[in-house]
């Protein structure tokens, strides 16, 4: 896993169970990366959770691409939708455990134009 990987997955994992307070100096030691690496990748905090965010709950590309797939009859795209967005709930509890609380996450999107329009 390459390092931006690993500082997203970390990241996931640290704003799931305790939310968006969590330090980068937090998510770069648990993620055994450097400072200059968080900051090749991220601009900010705020950038690596809208990329959390999207990455784990969104799949905006893959969605767009199975709504717009015109070959595909409305209930292949729901079925297609539901068993991706199935799939990424399952990755999300092998990275973090069963014991995800999404709220503890989602409580900080408030602060987040970009998820609030998402």
């Amino acid at each position: 896993m390459n390092a931006k990987d690993r500082i997203i997955e970390t990241a996931l994992k640290l704003f799931v169970t305790k939310g968006y307070s969590v330090g980068i100096n937090e998510i770069i030691k648990q993620s055994e990366t450097s400072k200059g690496a968080f900051y090749h990748h991220f601009k900010s905090k705020d950038q690596l959770f809208l990329e959390t965010i999207d990455k784990y709950f969104f799949n905006t590309i893959e969605n767009t691409i199975i709504l717009e797939k015109e070959s595909l009859s409305f209930s292949e795209k729901i079925h297609k939708l539901i068993s991706l967005n199935f799939a990424s709930l399952k990755h999300l509890n092998k990275i973090c455990g069963e014991e995800i609380n999404y709220l503890t996450i989602f409580s900080s999107y408030i602060n987040f134009e970009e998820l609030k329009t998402k």
